[in-house]
């Protein structure tokens, strides 16, 4: 039997299984798989709990195992299959959703676009840091913020610090968490 189980961020119980051939009837566990969406750095995860009755979980297009979870799953679908301590395997079709970013955050992109892609974007970027992903942002938040609103230690953009507006709004993301979904 195939489960399908579609979700953003949410726990699911699954309540019936496959057989395997030549097995005994599958006694099946009470499960929940608990999906977390991908924040744009290959951020997202699936946990089975409990992971007592959890033999492993297995992704084949990414070749990834694990008892009971799996981590830096990106966005996308994919075929689970989880197999139990008795030997039954469920084959289970998840998505992995993106979060929705936040208006902080959309607007610190935007920013972050007109400011600093001239130099920290495209196939080589200054000092390795492409401000044109989003994953980058979120990782170079103290960064962003040293140099942006302290100009410490030079200021930035070079030709000196960003209108008074652009930084208020990079400050308020940061005081709410400096996340994609700020």
């Amino acid at each position: 039997m195939m489960l399908k189980i579609i979700a953003i961020s949410s726990v699911f119980f699954l309540f019936s299984c496959s057989e395997k051939e030549q097995s005994l009837p599958c006694k099946f566990p009470s499960l929940q798989i608990q999906i977390k969406s991908d924040t744009g750095c290959a951020s997202g995860s699936i946990e089975v709990t409990p992971s007592t009755s959890i033999s492993e979980l297995y992704i084949s297009e990414l070749n990834k195992r694990g008892a009971n979870k799996l981590n830096n799953l990106a966005a996308g679908s994919y075929r689970v299959k989880l197999s139990v301590k008795d030997g039954c395997v469920f084959d289970t079709l998840i998505n992995i959703g993106y979060v929705q970013y936040g208006p902080l955050f959309k607007e610190v992109k935007e920013i972050m676009k007109k400011n600093c892609n001239s130099c920290h974007g495209g196939v080589n970027p200054h000092a390795g840091l492409d401000f044109s992903s989003s994953c980058q942002i979120v990782q170079q938040s103290e960064r962003i913020k040293q140099r942006s609103l302290m100009g410490n230690p030079t200021p930035m953009p070079p030709l000196g610090l960003i209108s008074d507006r652009e930084r208020d709004v990079i400050q308020k993301w940061i005081h709410a968490g400096g996340k994609s979904s700020n």
